[in-house]
């Protein structure tokens, strides 16, 4: 009987530590700017900074990370669900931005992807 139930026991321990791991669920935030002539720079939501990658122009030459969105153009990261402000600079001329944070909590939730846009019309405080 102990010899049984130690058998039990080994092939339960065996088949849970077999089980996959449940794939982790990426959630994309994507922010995009539809202004015809402001720069959004400096992006953060809920701990996210948002920035993309340049890549340099020869292998000596260091990572450049872009952390502005120009009109026409959008950034697409992955955040971990939550809620919170969208904190950002603005303004037409990139030596004289303006601090801000969207009128509105923006609500992320787990395995949906967000679409965040900035037009002329977006409200900020």
């Amino acid at each position: 009987m102990k010899k049984i139930f130690l058998l039990v026991s080994i092939l339960t321990v065996i088949f849970l530590a077999c089980e996959e791991e449940p794939e982790e669920i990426i959630t994309q935030m994507t922010i995009s700017n539809e202004t015809t002539n402001f720069i959004y720079r400096d992006i953060k939501w809920n701990g996210t900074e948002f920035r993309t990658r340049r890549y340099p122009q020869s292998s000596n030459s260091i990572t450049i990370w872009d952390n502005h969105i120009n009109p026409g153009y959008s950034m697409t990261c992955s955040v971990k669900p939550g809620t919170g402000y969208i904190y950002f600079k603005y303004g037409t001329d990139i030596n004289n931005l303006i601090s801000a944070k969207t009128s509105e909590v923006i609500v992320v939730e787990k395995g949906k992807d967000y679409f965040f846009t900035f037009t002329k019309n977006t409200i900020y405080e």
